[in-house]
Formats: structure tokens, C-alpha cells, sequence
């Protein structure tokens, strides 16, 4: 489990460097580009990033359109 206010890479993440980190705090979930750490994230409410998940994890088609 990630500790809070601090970034991390999720452990399903390869190593071919193309992640994202999270960042997690008491008002709002960060994600951002781990090879861009300086540019700005995006910034999610709790319920959203909740949302987000749940749509993930309930979805069985993972293929990317295009």
C-alpha cells in the first residue's frame, strides 16, 4: 500500500519507463509522468479516482482504441 504525500509508480508497471507516478493526499489523488515529473498533474477528487478505478477493474476489454 502507498504511503500518503509521497509518489509512487504502481507495481504493475513495466520497467520500459513509460509510467505514470501517483501521489495520493488527504484532498486529491496526483498523477503525472514519471519522465515529466516537473510539468503539472492531473489532479482527481477521491470520489473520481475511485470512479476511475472501479471502471478499470470492472472493465474486461483492456485493448486501446487506434
Amino acid at each position: 500500500m502507498p504511503r500518503w504525500n509521497e509518489w509512487f509508480t504502481p507495481r504493475h508497471s513495466g520497467n520500459g519507463g513509460n509510467c505514470v507516478e501517483t501521489l495520493i493526499t488527504k484532498n486529491a489523488v496526483y498523477v503525472r509522468n514519471s519522465k515529466r515529473p516537473a510539468e503539472a498533474p492531473v489532479e482527481f477528487t477521491h470520489d473520481e479516482w475511485r470512479a476511475f478505478i472501479a471502471s478499470v477493474h470492472d472493465s474486461d476489454d483492456y485493448t486501446l482504441p487506434g
